[in-house]
């Protein structure tokens, strides 16, 4: 008997949310991942067996219909990059030449914001409400998973962010996929957008706080200059663009806290994750002992009193990978 489940293709597959989204997915659709390289195709194929992979570029316009042929719906995910209007244009004209019938896209909170960030997302947000087509705007706050990437610096009691008193309501990526999933299965969606944020908004101060009760180790906020910090992102490898890019969030997250949503509630009936529930499932696990580092710390010409460098990881819902 032919399986007659909905045909989703997950673009943004390897990604910190993609993979939650995959994790939601599967076994309950029938699911495709866009992969780019042999080794995100590789990673697909180890950790969703099931699922069907076609390598593409989505910068290829040309080489995708193979990737949407057949496919009732799409999760749309790409990366923070020059390049993200062309990436999802692409993506957005693959999809109405093979008459999808849904698109869940992961835009951003800060979409309002006049920033670089947030550029191509509004602009998405605009085609898809001019397309036609059915879709629902998923709008994710900051992750918490973003601290895996600094469990060094926290081991050594710190967190580093550009961000003074600003506040934003940071959300668990096991929320995301789960948002996601639902819309992407629903018989209906949810009228959108939806932001996707914790149950709270916190300044990184108070979040240092709540991981030092979480971790049981003192944690205190670093809150380097943002030009000083893009500079030293910059020297420690990363993307010129990117590092101006993230600076000018935290200069308006200072002046434009963020709020906390409850359509994760609206969306599956629940509350979302807090930040000791993922410090207990997720964080806590992935500690190194207190006061070592596990792997090594990016190196910046210049640093606080302590001689360590002010550059935290790049947030990964503005993230520089996709699948």
């Amino acid at each position: 008997m032919a399986d007659e489940r909905p045909l989703v293709l997950v673009i943004g597959g390897t990604g910190v949310m993609g993979s939650e989204v995959m994790r939601s997915l599967e076994g309950r659709c029938r699911l495709r991942a866009l992969v780019h390289s042999d080794m995100s195709d590789a990673e697909i194929a180890r950790r969703y067996p099931q699922a069907e992979r076609v390598q593409r570029d989505l910068l290829d316009a040309g080489s995708l219909e193979a990737a949407f042929a057949g496919v009732d719906r799409v999760f749309l995910l790409t990366p923070s990059v020059p390049e993200q209007a062309s990436l999802e244009e692409n993506a957005l004209a693959a999809a109405l030449t093979a008459g999808v019938q849904r698109i869940v896209y992961v835009s951003s909170t800060d979409v309002g914001w006049e920033i670089e960030l947030s550029a191509a997302h509004r602009a998405m947000e605009q085609r898809l409400a001019d397309s036609g087509v059915e879709h629902t705007v998923v709008r994710p706050e900051y992750l918490l998973n973003n601290l895996l990437g600094e469990v060094d610096d926290l081991a050594r009691g710190r967190l580093v962010a550009p961000s003074a008193q600003g506040r934003c309501p940071f959300v668990d990526a096991r929320d995301v996929g789960a948002v996601a999933a639902a819309i992407l299965l629903a018989a209906e969606p949810p009228p959108g957008p939806v932001e996707v944020t914790g149950p709270e908004s916190l300044s990184w101060a108070e979040l240092a706080g709540r991981l030092h009760g979480a971790l049981g180790h003192p944690v205190m906020h670093v809150d380097p200059d943002p030009t000083e910090w893009a500079q030293e992102a910059v020297s420690a490898g990363m993307a010129p663009w990117l590092a101006d890019a993230l600076a000018e969030y935290f200069e308006k997250l200072r002046e434009r806290p963020l709020e906390a949503s409850d359509d994760i509630r609206r969306v599956i009936d629940r509350s979302p994750h807090s930040v000791e529930d993922f410090t207990d499932d997720v964080l806590g696990p992935a500690m190194p002992p207190i006061g070592e580092q596990s792997t090594p710390a990016l190196v910046s010409p210049s640093g606080d009193a302590s001689g360590a460098p002010l550059v935290a990881t790049i947030p990964t819902n503005h993230r520089s990978q996709h699948a």
